[in-house]
């Protein structure tokens, strides 16, 4: 399996749990229906997180080239401010003191 795929299952697995957690109304009708599309969400939104705490974006197709362009500029900067934090700071030079000789 790739990591995308045990990720997938994991995330899955959670947004499984949170669609059978909390009340089930059994009565039927329009009440029903909306509580369960209301679950279904919330659970979508739970797999959603999942994959995103483990490093993944969901966005639409017409938008990928766009959303990947981003995460390369954003990485190239971050990747700029780590070498410039890593660099050594330059020491200030101790100004020449002028001495006078003595006689």
């Amino acid at each position: 399996m790739t990591q995308f795929e045990v990720d997938r299952t994991a995330c899955l697995g959670e947004r499984n749990k949170a669609a059978l957690s909390g009340v089930s109304v059994a009565s039927g009708g329009l009440a029903a229906a909306v509580a369960a599309q209301e679950r279904s969400n919330a659970a979508d939104t739970v797999g959603q997180g999942c994959m995103a705490e483990k490093g993944y974006l969901l966005v639409r197709e017409d938008e990928a080239d766009a959303k990947r362009a981003e995460l390369a500029r954003v990485a190239e900067l971050k990747k700029q401010q780590e070498a410039a934090a890593a660099a050594p700071a330059a020491k200030p030079k101790k100004p020449a003191s002028a001495t006078k000789p003595s006689s």
